[in-house]
């Protein structure tokens, strides 16, 4: 047992930014669920932001965070799986800023949505590009 959770201790060491980015990727999720009233500020003409309303999007987040923290604790190779959590990670979080830009734009105002979307997109750019 003291072996296994030294093992799963390495691998969060060498992994420790995936994990991160996973759980905020479930806050993300959390927070999207309860905050409706946020995305539903978006003008009608910006049909795509009511994806972002339903369940399924909620869940996929939720699926995706827990994937990401079963990735970066255990490592698992299979099928090259890190490099396809990323670009699923990398695409959702720009999906997500791309939203939130397009309602700053529409209400003339800067939210800090956009601000910390943006950051953790650059997070996850540095990062896979400097091979962690």
């Amino acid at each position: 047992m003291k072996e296994q959770l030294l093992h799963i201790g390495r691998h969060y060491q060498r992994n420790w930014i995936w994990f991160w980015l996973s759980i905020c990727t479930a806050y993300l999720g959390l927070f999207v669920k309860s905050q409706r009233d946020i995305l539903s500020q978006a003008p009608p003409w910006l049909g795509f932001i009511g994806l972002l309303d339903t369940s399924f999007m909620f869940a996929l987040l939720m699926c995706l965070a827990t994937v990401g923290i079963l990735i970066s604790i255990w490592n698992i190779r299979l099928w090259d799986i890190k490099n396809i959590f990323v670009g699923l990670l990398s695409t959702v979080w720009v999906f997500f800023f791309i939203t939130f830009i397009q309602i700053d734009i529409e209400l003339h105002q800067f939210s800090i949505g956009a601000g910390l979307t943006a950051f953790v997109i650059v997070l996850i750019f540095h990062t896979a590009k400097a091979g962690g």
